[in-house]
């Protein structure tokens, strides 16, 4: 076997395997019209499996050492940001390139290259990191994309770059005034998104809610359903296939934006639990990898990546259960697509790899 094999992160592998399966067992009890997602999905596994296997040969101080292989991910995954613009919409959006069949979303790849961007930026300036120049600095690496991404428009990939970015300069020790500072440059940048940015669909979203029965019809419409979809769930589920908001077509989006709604309504608030457990598992096995490596572009990543995986997860429940509105945000390893999942299994594989050529494994 491999010296690489023979390392692996099994137990990691294991989780991210054992989440990916739940949320294709999902999208297979949701009915015959998730049928083609079921077999995408399935694919889509296999080679996010591939690539994680491939990143995790590569050891990962190539990041780390080299600027341009860095700099080179983030600048292919802003010029596909921009080509993205130049196709149709699709559900009023456009960010989506089409290749050979397939939908690829960009704005994952930039997430991704966003993190590994900043690890290595501040991993360089050690006790410096903190000073107001280099939080400028690397707000420019994340305001190019998350433009990009408002224009498509696509609220929701857009906040994941502030969040990752937040908890990453609040960990290297950004004094209180600067983080207030920050905190009222934020205020600004969301009032001029929601002057010039939202569509009205995208603002009337946000209005709504607060309170779905005010457009039952229309706006809150995916909100009270994915409601009724949980709350039939109960505490052991319909069972698998027989959710009758998801496989009755009441629930809209069930594969992507409220699958979380459709696997609680199958599995009930012990799945729900279950569930939790072991996204927590993951995050908790990514974070001992990373934070023991002996550099801070590993811990920085990792911590980068943890955000990642957390924010979209507690974000689309969130918006399932109707205390954010609805943007888009897929669920963690549950949520149909491909960039999603490969960009995911990209970032575990460089969390293997981590754990491969660092000195304490």
């Amino acid at each position: 076997m491999p010296l690489s094999l023979r390392r692996l992160d099994w137990p990691l592998f294991g989780l991210a395997l054992a989440l990916t399966t739940i949320g294709i067992l999902t999208l297979g009890g949701i009915g015959s019209s998730a049928q083609s997602f079921f077999n995408r999905q399935i694919v889509f596994l296999l080679i996010g499996l591939g690539v994680m296997l491939l990143i995790a040969n590569l050891d990962y101080r190539l990041f780390r050492n080299y600027s341009s292989v860095v700099l080179g991910i983030y600048f292919v995954a802003v010029i596909l940001l921009l080509v993205v613009l130049q196709f149709n919409e699709i559900r009023a959006v456009r960010s989506w390139i089409f290749i050979a069949g397939f939908q690829f979303e960009p704005s994952e790849l930039a997430k991704l290259g966003v993190i590994i961007v900043l690890a290595k930026y501040f991993s360089q300036k050690h006790i410096e990191a903190h000073q107001i120049r280099h939080i400028i600095v690397s707000f420019l690496y994340i305001i190019l994309p998350a433009g990009l991404i408002l224009l498509q428009p696509d609220l929701g990939s857009a906040a994941i770059f502030f969040i990752i970015w937040l908890a990453i300069i609040m960990a290297i020790g950004v004094p209180r005034r600067h983080l207030v500072a920050i905190l009222i440059l934020g205020a600004i940048v969301v009032t001029i998104g929601w002057v010039g940015f939202l569509q009205d669909y995208q603002k009337s979203r946000i209005i709504s809610f607060l309170d779905p029965l005010t457009d039952p019809q229309g706006a809150g419409y995916s909100t009270i359903q994915s409601r009724i979809a949980i709350g039939a769930g109960g505490f052991w589920g319909a069972g698998w296939g027989r959710g009758t908001q998801s496989t009755g077509g009441f629930l809209p989006e069930a594969h992507t934006d409220f699958i979380f709604a459709a696997f609680a309504e199958q599995f009930g608030l012990i799945g729900i639990l279950a569930l939790m457990a072991l996204l927590f598992l993951l995050i908790f096995r990514v974070a001992q990898i990373t934070q023991r490596a002996n550099n801070n572009f590993a811990k920085l990543f990792g911590l980068g990546f943890i955000v990642l995986i957390a924010a979209h997860a507690l974000l689309s429940m969130g918006i399932n259960i109707g205390l954010l509105p609805v943007t888009g945000i897929p669920f963690s390893f549950l949520s149909y697509g491909g960039s999603h999942l490969v960009i995911l299994m990209t970032g575990l594989g460089l969390v293997q790899s981590i754990k491969i050529h660092s000195s304490y494994a």
